[in-house]
Parts: structure tokens; C-alpha cells; sequence
């Protein structure tokens, strides 16, 4: 399977057609957003201002996704 990206606002079936895909064809699925959940999750108030910016639904900048 080559590599595809998938880019598209919150809630528009990125992650949807990823899972697809990947089970579909052999691949591997990788979602920065659910990686970016899990960090708040697992760090709880260290990510407090990724949680309101990703509650908001606004994009997460670079710097912040680097974190």
C-alpha cells in the first residue's frame, strides 16, 4: 500500500476512511489527533491549552503537536 494522506476539518470521515483503509489494504493507521488525545488524556492538566484549543475545534499548531 503507498502512503495517502488524508486532510479534511474535524469530524468529516478522516478517521472513518483511515480505519477502512488500513484493514481494507494492509496498512497503518496513524491519527495525530488521536495521538494529540491521548497526550491530554495521559498528561492531564500539563496539555490544558491543547485541550481547549482542540475544544474548540480550531487547528493545533505545529509547535504544539511537536510538544
Amino acid at each position: 500500500m503507498k502512503n495517502v494522506v488524508l486532510l479534511g476539518p474535524p469530524a468529516s470521515g478522516k478517521g472513518t476512511l483511515a480505519e477502512y483503509l488500513a484493514k481494507e489494504h494492509g496498512g497503518l493507521h496513524v491519527s495525530t489527533g488521536e495521538a494529540l488525545r491521548q497526550a491530554i488524556k495521559s498528561k492531564g492538566s500539563q496539555f490544558d491549552d491543547l485541550r481547549r484549543t482542540m475544544d474548540t475545534g480550531e487547528m493545533v499548531d505545529d509547535e504544539a503537536v511537536m510538544k
